[in-house]
């Protein structure tokens, strides 16, 4: 049998306020509903249903991928959290909406769409900036060992246009930037029955402000009962609605605009979808009332509350008003536990797992950056580092800032846009461009940050850098790509515009398929899925005009030396290097002559290896991607294996102060870890005989889990943990047990 099953489902939000559903098949393909893509590109159901019939469109033919047809997978819906669960449905795999998306936006660029088409090319411009922004952003997170949350993310970019409304012009009737209809009707330029119909529509995300009497009288109205729309809302009604204005929008939606989120209260925010999970199956509360004071996160069972401290500790509040606070809490029969936003997981598990009513533990052990007292120094520091690999084999420098910026060092920014640094350097000085002129955001600065690095596993710890932000680096990729399209690019700046192509369609298909995984439940890594990308759009790089001299795919060094723009020695260099890896193949006499040669030996390479060649320009690597890069079935067992290697040094970090022992025996059986005072053992999942479990779950609670399972799953079984039970944690989504039979949490 080969039918597709959807086994885990989401509903990604990358959109404010557009929901989509999502999913993730057996295969590990992730893939959106037909719905949910229409919805995500701005276009109807019916509509996206007619493209797929006359595929495709003549205005996109030039800008999509060579060979690209769109064809929906019909699978089944598997998934048990899914409202369809049991049926059919047609859906679109996140390689496909990255290709559409992308095509959408350079025909836009182009000036190829019809008017019925253009809102739907003004999305799909913001969605890939977006998108690029979000990926690039997450990877450099990652690799600095600071979660993010994707679909925020996705949103937070997405919103950076909200503020620029005030710059297009956009007039409050109302002090206090409240809007009426007809402000918006006409900055528009529609009729109110349209802004009618999209209010109805997201009467749940959009909330009127209801004005009073004396508002109504001051702005010169008559009517009785009158509606007013913040600044918020005016923006989230500007970029749904898809109007003219997003061409605007999207020319400067990543300029110096701030964001609408409050830093701290986003910090809380992504703490509350976690600890959602690691809570689930007790009363878990969020801003609970305890008297006359709000707390964070309350578990009333546990007799615990929990303060998210932003990013100065709250060192600002009134202090003695804080201790006040804390000490009505605690005598209300309350253990208290404060911890910064960006504290380990393994920290705060441990804070958890040791509070008692009436103590307050604080977990603020972040890095040297942060203290108890507000500091006057205004200098930026690195305060995060890790080695960001979005190219395979192109290793840059990543940080993250103490005010929460992601940047790369100005070293690793010109590796990844495969420029040399003095290149980089130049271009900054002489910015912008001609050539990048017209396709890079109106009034964009190159603003490179001196920063201090104070990350101890840095190798540049105790000095001053040069680094370049997440957004500027995304402006840049889009400029060249977009110039690179136009064919405005100088001979010399070619390969950087090929290398930004490459960047940003794997960026985009990174940001999509991650977004989906991690709405479905399913953890991924950010930097193997941008790299796996990567390597696919090497592989479309006929797309870019590279031919083959010889039939079956299969090129002359003529061909890679004229489409790279390398003399012939630079790439038998690379040939000589890599000769390991990359075989030639030696043609017969008839291919010989069929490429019009007189030579009596002659070489072909595979477009396989051409792909390896191109990378290896750009990275200089000398490995099989396919196999050593991304592996084959081996891949998963090599990452348990690593995974397994982990957990005993993180679990001894979160029963940190406990009687915490690895390889234990307990009786004639041996365990792989024990915590005697809670009565608990934890077993990697694994055979075991029937006695074993029987004998061990006598005395202790007991926990079997595999070397991948989330973290918050399995604090969330250690919380539920008693002797006499066997939890057993299958996945990273926690399931409330059945306390009626042995416990399950996960799927």
């Amino acid at each position: 049998m080969t039918e597709k099953k959807a086994v885990h489902y989401g509903q990604v939000e990358i959109i404010p306020g557009t929901l989509c559903d999502a999913y993730v098949l057996d295969d590990g393909t992730a893939v959106m509903s037909e719905r949910g893509t229409a919805d995500l590109l701005g276009m109807k159901h019916a509509s996206l249903q007619s493209v797929a019939v006359n595929w495709p469109p003549k205005t996109l033919k030039p800008f999509v991928d060579k060979g690209l047809t769109m064809t929906a997978k019909l699978i089944y819906v598997a998934a048990k959290n899914s409202p369809h669960q049991g049926q059919n449905i047609v859906a679109y795999d996140s390689h496909f909406i990255e290709s559409i998306i992308r095509a959408y936006a350079l025909a836009l660029a182009n000036d190829v769409l019809r008017a019925n088409q253009k809102h739907i090319g003004i999305r799909c411009s913001i969605l890939i900036c977006a998108l690029i922004l979000t990926a690039l952003e997450a990877a450099i997170r990652e690799a600095c060992g600071v979660s993010t949350d994707i679909p925020k993310t996705a949103q937070q970019h997405y919103q950076y246009a909200v503020e620029l409304l005030k710059d297009f012009g956009f007039t409050f009737s109302i002090v206090g930037d409240i809007a009426l209809k007809k402000d918006i009707t006409e900055f528009l330029e529609v009729k109110e029955t349209k802004l009618n119909a999209f209010l109805r529509k997201h009467r749940d995300d959009i909330v009127p402000v209801k004005l009073d009497r004396a508002t109504i009288r001051a702005i010169g109205s008559k009517a009785l009962r009158l509606n007013g729309y913040n600044l918020s809302d005016v923006g989230k009604i500007a970029l749904n609605m898809d109007s003219e204005i997003g061409t605007k929008l999207k020319k400067n939606v990543f300029g110096d605009a701030c964001s609408l989120a409050k830093l701290d209260t986003k910090g809380e925010i992504e703490w509350q979808k976690v600890l959602t999970k690691v809570f689930a199956g007790f009363d878990f509360h969020h801003n609970y009332q305890v008297g006359k004071y709000r707390v964070d996160f309350l578990i009333k069972e546990l007799q615990l509350g929990l303060e998210c401290n932003g990013y100065d500790n709250h060192a600002y509040y009134d202090q003695e008003a804080e201790a006040l606070r804390e000490e009505f809490v605690i005598d209300n029969k309350y253990g208290l536990v404060r911890f910064h936003h960006r504290v380990d997981w393994e920290s705060l598990a441990n804070g958890i797992l040791h509070s008692k009513v009436g103590t307050i533990i604080k977990r603020y052990a972040v890095g040297q950056v942060y203290s108890n007292t507000p500091s006057d120094s205004t200098e930026l520091k690195a305060v995060y580092y890790g080695k960001v690999e979005i190219i395979p084999g192109t290793i840059c420098d990543g940080y993250i800032l103490d005010d929460d910026t992601a940047v790369l060092s100005e070293r690793g920014t010109a590796d990844l846009l495969g420029m040399k640094q003095a290149s980089l350097q130049s271009m900054k000085t002489n910015w912008p461009p001609k050539t990048l002129k017209p396709f890079v955001d109106k009034g964009l600065i190159v603003v490179t940050d001196s920063a201090k690095v104070v990350a101890k596993n840095s190798p540049y710890q105790g000095r001053n850098i040069v680094v370049y932000e997440s957004k500027f680096i995304e402006a840049i990729i889009r400029g060249y790509t977009l110039a690179l399209a136009n064919n405005a690019l100088r001979a010399n700046q070619k390969h950087v515009g090929k290398r930004c192509s490459i960047l940003a369609c794997a960026l985009s298909k990174t940001a999509i398929y991650v977004a989906i995984q991690q709405a479905c439940g399913v953890s991924n890594n950010i930097q193997k899925t941008a790299q796996q990308n990567y390597q696919d759009a090497v592989k479309s790089i006929v797309d870019l005009g590279f031919k083959c001299s010889v039939p079956c795919e299969i090129a002359l060094k003529k061909d890679i030396t004229h489409f790279l723009g390398i003399p012939q020695s630079t790439l038998n260099g690379i040939l000589h290097k890599h000769r390991d890896t990359i075989k030639p193949i030696q043609l017969d006499r008839a291919a010989i002559r069929a490429a019009d040669s007189k030579a009596s030996r002659l070489n072909g390479y595979h477009l396989d290896d051409v792909g390896k060649i191109v990378l290896a320009m750009d990275s200089v690597i000398g490995i099989d991607l396919k196999k050593q890069i991304f592996g084959s079935g081996s891949s998963l067992t090599e990452l348990e294996e690593k995974k397994g290697r982990e957990w005993p040094n993180t679990l001894a970090k979160v029963f940190a102060g406990f009687s915490f022992h690895q390889n234990y025996f307990i009786g004639e059986y041996r365990v792989d870890f024990v915590v005697e005072e809670l009565k608990l053992v934890l077993e990697f999942e694994k055979g075991q005989p029937a006695s074993k479990e029987q004998f061990i779950s006598q005395h202790y609670g007991l926990i079997r889990f595999q070397h991948l399972v989330g973290w918050e799953t399995l604090l969330n079984g250690i919380l539920h943990a008693q002797v006499g039970t066997v939890i057993k944690l299958n996945g990273a989504v926690s399931i409330l047990p059945d306390k009626s039979q042995q416990e399950t949490l996960g799927i």
